[in-house]
């Protein structure tokens, strides 16, 4: 069974290609939501009566243009409030690639886990973070970073992570915490995969 308007086409059973067409105002802000969500639009079909013209006017088409713009919004929050499986495990590879390298010294690859224009800390760029690297592992050749508690939330631009750390002295008898805090990051997903756009350490001090 099929519904026809000068701005609707409504198929009864069937799924249907669609399009919104004709004057009223609310139709090309609809077609507008449709296009940005990647969501189908809804075609012309032909005029019926006057008098049932101006029924679905009045009735049929408010009630279907809000309903369209609301799956349209609500598929648009969606799309940018959750994370695959697969995003999550690459993100937790991402935490564990970070420690390995930095503890190993392979300041460049730690780099690699930054975007290119990443930041920790107060060090900016990747020719920066490269120096941090060199200078941390000289000073500290003996450390092992370890997180807990890492919690990933999704955000319209990517995620946001936060953990625990804890920097272990493994040269020191007996072995020793050098010190504890806690991660704030943001995180991106790149051609690449995912990386740290920011990432910054709070540090925990003791009471006074």
């Amino acid at each position: 069974m099929t519904w026809m308007h000068s701005g609707l086409r409504l198929r009864s059973g069937r799924r249907t290609v669609h399009k919104f067409a004709g004057a009223e105002p609310g139709w090309e802000v609809a077609n507008q939501v449709l296009a940005a969500t990647g969501a189908s639009t809804l075609s012309s079909g032909a005029t019926i009566a006057p008098h049932a013209e101006a029924w679905m006017n009045r009735t049929l088409a408010p009630l279907t243009l809000a309903a369209v713009l609301t799956v349209a919004l609500a598929s648009t929050v969606h799309a940018q409030s959750s994370l695959s499986a697969d995003d999550v495990a690459e993100i937790h590879a991402l935490y564990a690639d970070y420690n390995l390298l930095l503890d190993a010294g392979n300041s460049r690859g730690w780099a690699d886990t930054f975007t290119e224009d990443g930041t920790f800390n107060t060090s900016e760029g990747r020719a920066a973070l490269i120096a941090f690297a060199d200078n941390f592992h000289a000073s500290n050749p003996n450390t092992r970073h370890w997180n807990s508690n890492i919690r990933i939330t999704p955000t319209p631009e990517g995620a946001a992570g936060t953990a625990y750390l804890i920097l272990w002295d493994v040269g020191a008898r007996p072995q020793s915490i050098s010190l504890t805090g806690t991660y704030q990051d943001t995180l991106v997903k790149t051609e690449d995969g995912w990386r740290f756009e920011s990432r910054r350490v709070q540090i925990d001090r003791p009471a006074s």
